[in-house]
C-alpha cells in the first residue's frame, strides 16, 4: 500500500490541498487513491515529543505528556480498520503540521513507526514559494496569534550561519501567557535544505519531492491539476470551486498588534493572569488601521541568506525554479509607523477592565491542576487495589476504635 503525505509546510496550501481532496474524493477512489478524513492535527499530536506544546496541541487540549501514547493507540485501531474497506492502493493525507511543527528527529521517527506497519511505500511532498515570500504570510499569521517579536529576530538570523539550529534556539514556551514556540521564534522549515534532509533521514532521500508552490493556481477552479501531477494520476482530476484567497494584511496594523502582544504579554506575566483567546483577539480587531503591506523585496537579506541553498535545490528538483525566484529587492524592512499617535500601553489600560474580567488568574489554575493531579493519582492507586481507601479511611463517628 502506498502513502503520500503532502506536508505543507504552509497550513495555506495544505489546507487547500485537503479541500480539493475532498471534493474529487469520488473520482480519486475510481482511481485506487484514498482520501481519508483521519485528523491531520491528532496525527502530529501522535508523534510530538511529549513536552513540546505549541499552539494547536493548547488549543485543542493534546497537551498531557501522556497524550501521544493514546492518539498512536487511536490510529493503529483506525488505519487498519479503514484499509480493510477500501479497494485503494494508494492513500494521501495532507498535513502542513508535519512540516512545520515536527522538528526532531525522534519525532519524525515516530511518525515513520506508526505509519510503516500499513505503508510499504511512503511519499513525501513538500509545497514551497521563496522564503522572504513565505516569511510575510506567517509574519501575518503569527502577529495575529500573539507574536511580540518584530521581524528583526529572522533578519539577525540571517546573519548567522545555521537557519535551522538558530531558529530551533530561539524557541520559548509558556502557554498561558500566549508563547508558542511556531509563533514567536522564527520558522526554522524556511531552511528547506535542512528540511530535506530532515524529512530523508526518516523516510529516505529518494521518497522526498520538493514542489513549487502556486497559491493562486491552487486557489483557482483548475487547482486539482496539482494534485494531478504530485499524485501522477493517469486520468486527469476536473475543475474544484475555487478557494478564498486571503489578503495580506496592511503593515501599519502588523505593527500595532505586535506592540500591543508585547505589552500584553509583560503585564499578564506581571499580574499573573492568562487573557482568554477570544478577548485576545478582539483587542487586536479593535487596533485595525489600513495601509500598505509588507513587501517581500524589502526582506532580501532574508532571500540573499538562502540564496545558495535555492540553487541546489533547483538542480536537483528543477521545478522549483520559478517559485525559489525572490522578489526584485526593495529598500529593507523596517517596522511600519502604527500611524496617529499609537501607543500600546494607553490601548493595554483602555482594555485593563475587560482584560481582568474574563483572566484566568493562574494561581487558581495551578491549584486545580494540583488538585487534579492527585485526584489522578487516588484514582491510579483505587485502579490498581481496590481496598485501600478502605484501609486508609478514618473511623467513623461513635464506631468504636476495636
Amino acid at each position: 500500500m502506498r502513502l503520500t503525505l503532502f506536508i505543507g509546510p504552509t497550513e495555506r496550501a495544505a489546507a487547500r490541498l485537503r479541500n480539493i481532496l475532498q471534493q474529487q474524493k469520488d473520482a480519486l477512489l475510481e482511481q485506487g487513491v484514498l482520501a481519508p478524513d483521519w485528523n491531520h492535527v491528532r496525527l502530529y499530536a501522535a508523534c510530538a515529543a511529549p513536552e513540546a506544546v505549541g499552539l494547536l496541541r493548547h488549543r485543542r487540549g493534546l497537551d498531557s505528556p501522556l497524550i501521544g501514547t493514546t492518539l498512536r493507540d487511536e490510529f493503529h485501531a483506525l488505519i487498519p480498520h479503514e484499509l480493510a474497506k477500501t479497494r485503494a492502493d494508494h492513500v494521501v493525507l495532507s498535513a502542513a503540521q508535519l512540516g512545520n511543527l515536527l522538528s526532531r528527529p525522534e519525532e519524525l521517527r515516530a511518525l515513520h513507526d506508526l505509519l510503516r506497519p500499513y505503508f510499504d511505500d511512503i511519499r513525501v511532498v513538500a509545497h514551497l514559494d521563496e522564503q522572504a515570500r513565505t516569511l510575510v504570510a506567517h509574519y501575518g499569521f503569527a502577529v495575529a496569534e500573539s507574536r511580540r517579536h518584530p521581524l528583526t529576530q529572522e533578519l539577525a538570523l540571517a546573519e548567522r550561519g545555521d537557519w535551522w539550529h538558530g531558529a530551533l534556539a530561539q524557541r520559548e514556551t509558556a502557554p498561558d501567557f500566549g508563547l508558542f514556540p511556531e509563533v514567536q521564534a522564527p520558522p526554522f522549515w524556511l531552511d528547506y535544505q535542512a528540511l530535506h534532509a530532515h524529512w530523508a533521514a526518516a523516510f529516505g532521500a529518494d521518497n522526498i519531492t520538493f514542489r513549487p508552490l502556486d497559491l493562486p493556481h491552487l486557489m483557482s477552479r483548475a487547482g486539482a491539476s496539482e494534485i494531478t501531477e504530485s499524485l501522477g494520476l493517469s486520468t486527469p482530476l476536473g475543475p474544484v470551486d475555487p478557494g478564498r484567497a486571503l489578503a495580506a494584511l496592511p503593515a501599519p496594523w502588523l505593527t500595532r498588534m505586535r506592540q500591543f502582544n508585547d505589552v500584553l504579554v509583560r503585564y499578564q506575566q506581571t499580574h499573573d493572569l492568562a487573557c482568554p483567546r477570544s478577548t485576545w483577539s478582539q483587542m487586536l480587531q479593535a487596533l485595525q488601521i489600513g495601509g500598505p503591506v509588507i513587501k517581500p523585496g524589502s526582506l532580501a537579506a532574508i532571500s540573499d541568506h538562502f540564496a545558495r541553498d535555492n540553487a541546489a535545490l533547483i538542480t536537483r528538483f528543477p521545478a522549483l525554479d520559478q517559485a525559489l525566484t525572490p522578489d526584485t529587492p526593495e529598500a529593507p524592512w523596517q517596522e511600519a509607523d502604527p500611524q496617529f499617535g499609537f501607543r500600546a500601553t494607553q490601548y493595554l489600560a483602555a482594555f485593563a477592565h475587560r482584560i481582568r474580567s474574563t483572566a484566568t488568574p493562574l494561581a487558581q489554575k495551578r491549584a486545580d491542576a494540583e488538585e487534579a493531579r492527585r485526584s489522578a493519582a487516588r484514582f491510579e492507586v483505587l485502579l490498581h487495589d481496590p481496598d485501600a481507601p478502605k484501609r486508609h479511611a478514618p473511623p467513623m463517628i461513635g464506631s468504636s476504635p476495636g
